[in-house]
């Protein structure tokens, strides 16, 4: 019943994804299943039950941002179990959830770009070839985030300066 509800919840409500319920579904079900209990059961759930799924999810190799995103299930969950005062205490509220490891950026060489700009048949001699080049050199040469790239607009050049405007992160110039 509160699973069901909860379900009920996360698609009328909060109106996640078909995928993410289905996900977060699985996760519970999950959860209860190493624990050995029903839903029903949500105030019998104590910290040291989720710190222990926690370990064997990464004993089984899983990684950190899919054991995140089965906490962050479980973190819903008893969120709404508490908010339908079906528990008094939440347990998750001094669960962390782990650290992930960054992933650096992939970097193309120098050579390879040169390649690419003095190729003959990559960039047509039309408006659309011209632009597609303008913008790649520009990305490349300049450093610039692809989100400042994108929101570049004609009256940020100003060509009797020779200057282009780029409005960076924090509204930098």
């Amino acid at each position: 019943m509160i699973f069901d509800n909860f379900v009920k919840y996360l698609k009328n409500e909060r109106k996640y994804s078909p995928y993410t319920v289905d996900s977060y579904s699985r996760d519970l079900i999950q959860f209860f299943d190493f624990l050995n209990i029903v839903h029903s059961r949500v105030s019998q759930v104590n910290i040291d039950n989720v710190r222990s799924w926690v370990i064997k999810l990464k004993n089984q190799g899983l990684a950190s941002k899919t054991i995140n995103r089965k906490i962050s299930a479980l973190k819903n969950f008893f969120n709404f179990c508490e908010r339908e005062n079906h528990i008094t205490h939440n347990p998750l509220l001094k669960v962390k959830n782990l650290k992930e490891a960054k992933r650096l950026p992939i970097v193309v060489s120098a050579s390879s770009l040169q390649n690419l700009f003095e190729s003959k048949n990559i960039f047509e001699d039309t408006f659309q070839g011209l632009r597609n080049r303008l913008i790649l050199e520009l990305f490349y040469q300049t450093g610039i985030r692809l989100s400042e790239l994108i929101n570049i607009r004609l009256k940020d050049y100003d060509s009797a300066k020779k200057e282009l405007k780029i409005l960076g992160k924090r509204n930098k110039q």
